[in-house]
């Protein structure tokens, strides 16, 4: 068996039909440089499974483990024996647990319910920050807008908002409180498709009631007069990572 052929005799119809087609090319390249190809198929006559999927799922269940025996160093080191009850601990326990309930649910390629900082893993001096959001300066009493939002006249548009505003609610990052004002939002094409949506708090006056220091946000030609015959370019594409730091409970 040749190891050029790995995408068609290594990767059988069934595990093609169950497996992530994105995961793919990260099996190929395993098995291509294992080279233990009979081994892998005595494997799969006997377990019925791939190898590869039960490596990851060992690995992730140590991970997890992982996180919640650091959580616990963490609030054992700060508020004694007994964390669990003391008072001071309370806004460390509330997110703990959310880290806690995201890190479970996670598989090994995503965020399947999102995610949360591991604020105690970070410095001391930014620990609280991370945990809670960073604080509003407000300039003047917040508005409260509660004008609602007009469902977008393209069918397919509003289609994909949908689905957008079910995902963020879906894993948490939106939940039900009391709310005291809205934030509009509009969708810019992405692709062929799909969009990107853009919250706006612009319109109900949010922005003009706090202050934000002035900073420059580089553009292509910043880039560009930094190149050279030598360099290299790469795409990042980040996600949802935008999502996974959290609003201080003041803005919220």
């Amino acid at each position: 068996m040749a190891i050029c052929d790995v995408s068609e005799t290594l990767l059988t119809p069934q595990l093609k039909g169950n497996a992530n087609t994105a995961t793919l090319p990260w099996d190929e390249r395993v098995y291509r440089v294992s080279h233990s190809l009979e081994l892998l198929e005595s494997y799969r006559k006997r377990f019925a499974r791939d190898p590869l999927d039960c490596m990851c799922n060992l690995l992730l269940a140590v991970w997890k483990k992982r996180i919640w025996i650091s959580l616990k160093t963490y609030l054992r080191r700060e508020y004694g024996m007994g964390w669990w009850e003391h008072t001071a601990a309370v806004r460390d326990l509330e997110v703990g647990r959310d880290c806690l309930f995201r890190a479970t649910h996670a598989t090994w390629w995503g965020w399947s319910l999102g995610s949360t900082p591991f604020f105690w893993r970070w410095p001391p001096s930014c620990r609280e920050l991370i945990r809670d959001g960073h604080p509003p300066w407000f300039t003047k009493e917040p508005p409260q807008f509660i004008q609602p939002q007009r469902r977008d006249p393209d069918p397919e548009v509003a289609k994909n908002i949908t689905a957008k505003l079910e995902n963020v609610t879906k894993k948490g990052y939106i939940r039900p409180g009391d709310v005291k004002s809205l934030t509009k939002y509009f969708a810019v094409p992405k692709g062929e498709g799909d969009i990107r949506m853009v919250y706006d708090a612009t319109i109900s006056g949010l922005n003009d009631s706090l202050w934000a220091p002035t900073f420059v946000l580089p553009g292509t030609e910043a880039v560009v007069d930094q190149m050279d015959e030598m360099s290299w370019m790469g795409d990042l594409d980040m996600g949802e990572q935008f999502l996974n730091f959290p609003l201080h409970p003041d803005i919220q």
